[in-house]
Parts: structure tokens; C-alpha cells; sequence
């Protein structure tokens, strides 16, 4: 049987999605890379930059996330800008 393999984890730029489709992936999925860019196909493709991480808290929320999600975010490591203390 011939079964697609999708691959996640890690997938931020065009680089390491080729990376993972010339290793054997028939699919790449964009996870965190989405959150900081929704329109991550059209940036590869018009070779326009890309937003990475972590990401501040507000930027996140004036994306439209929830207080319920970026309760989550919080929660992995990297993704959202931890705030330094005074």
C-alpha cells in the first residue's frame, strides 16, 4: 500500500520544508510558523520574509487569539516572548 506521509515539527522556512520533502515526505505541515505567518505559502513563494518566534503576547493577541489560546501558547516553549521580571 502506498501511504502520503506527512511530516511536523520543527518546519519553520522553505529551506526545511524541501528538507523534509527530500527525505521522503509527501506532505509538510506548518505549525508554529502559521501562527506568525497565516499567508506562509504565498511568503515561500514570493520569497518575502518571515515572522518567527517567540512571538509577544500582544502581537499574538492583535492577531485575534483568545485569552484561551494564548493561555496554550504560553505553554510551549519558544512560542511566545517570556517577560522579564523587574
Amino acid at each position: 500500500a502506498n501511504i502520503p506521509m506527512m511530516v511536523a515539527g520543527k518546519i519553520q522556512d522553505e529551506k526545511d520544508a524541501k528538507l523534509a520533502l527530500a527525505g521522503g515526505a509527501d506532505l509538510v505541515a506548518i505549525g508554529t510558523a502559521a501562527l506568525g505567518n497565516p499567508d506562509w505559502v504565498k511568503r515561500v513563494n514570493e520569497g518575502a520574509s518571515l515572522i518567527y518566534p517567540p512571538f509577544s503576547e500582544s502581537w499574538i493577541a492583535e492577531q485575534g487569539f483568545s485569552f484561551e489560546a494564548l493561555k496554550y501558547l504560553r505553554s510551549m516553549s519558544g512560542v511566545i516572548e517570556r517577560v522579564k521580571e523587574a
